[in-house]
């Protein structure tokens, strides 16, 4: 994935995604992930933003929430 992070509003540091937390469980087969985004100097962070895909019952995949893409986006958002 292919993303572009504004620097540290507080800063001006380098931002980081982050994967907080990994779960998955079976039957039905679902994948849950936490994310943030922070800065690398001074450790602000954006919150945290969750991620949800599942199977659906002819077995293709289903995204309902994009955990990474929401905190890249907060992030990137801010008044000018």
């Amino acid at each position: 994935m292919t993303y572009t992070l504004k620097a540290c509003p507080f800063c001006g540091g380098e931002a980081k995604l982050v994967k907080i937390t990994d779960g998955y469980t079976t039957n039905p087969v679902i994948i849950r992930n936490e994310w943030t985004v922070k800065c690398v100097s001074c450790d602000v962070n954006i919150g945290v933003f969750s991620s949800e895909i599942f199977e659906d019952d002819e077995g293709g995949l289903c995204i309902k929430k994009q955990g990474s893409i929401d905190a890249i986006n907060a992030w990137n958002t801010r008044k000018e």
